[in-house]
């Protein structure tokens, strides 16, 4: 027991250490390869791989850019770790609503706007070298990283949309409701019965 309990310390002590002397930013391929979390969003824990990763792709971004500046790269490096941060938090949020409503992006839709993309580019092959370049990507990575969540943010605001009219259907039932007793052109009983059934086959 005691070797359990002093090896559970050291365990806790490397982690406590790992997070508070941010030693991701110096070993950031060990933070790639954790299964520990950077956040808690909305009952989920955030992978800190899954952020590392992002903050890795902006890096790599800003430098072949040479938009790093040396006057003060750790207040950049904090800036790309913010808007990292941001991102896998509204992703997380998304994903989270999709689910519980049966939102999905399809794989046609998936391929249609890969390929779309790609005719911007002029072909796939100019497409996936520019990402190669500038963002250390393939395929799969800018489907997974941004397609996907870009369709996804699509298609909740398509549902938003949906629901927005059958709210508004909603809301002018209630009005004509109201406007019916105040005109005393039906009673409460016959409202009630008439709109309840309006609202069933309507749903």
């Amino acid at each position: 027991y005691i070797l359990i309990f002093g090896l559970l310390l050291v365990i806790i002590g490397f982690i406590y250490s790992f997070y508070s002397l941010r030693l991701d930013r110096k070993y950031p391929s060990l933070a790639k390869s954790l299964p520990w979390p950077v956040a808690y969003v909305n009952g989920n824990f955030l992978q800190l791989s899954d952020w590392q990763g992002d903050v890795d792709v902006l890096r790599f971004f800003y430098s072949t850019l040479n938009l790093v500046p040396d006057t003060d790269p750790a207040l950049t490096l904090s800036q790309l770790e913010e808007t990292a941060m941001t991102r896998i938090i509204r992703d997380s949020i998304i994903k989270t609503f999709a689910a519980r409503n049966n939102i999905t992006v399809t794989s046609e839709q998936l391929n249609n706007e890969y390929n779309s993309v790609a005719l911007g580019f002029g072909s796939e092959e100019a497409m996936l070298k520019y990402l190669g370049e500038n963002y250390n990507w393939n395929s799969n990575d800018f489907k997974n990283k941004i397609l996907y969540p870009y369709l996804l943010r699509d298609n909740v605001n398509a549902w938003f949309l949906d629901n927005q009219s059958v709210q508004i259907a909603a809301l002018n039932k209630i009005d004509q409701i109201e406007t019916d007793l105040k005109a005393t052109t039906i009673n409460f009983e016959d409202a009630a019965t008439q709109y309840s059934e309006d609202f069933a086959s309507a749903s």
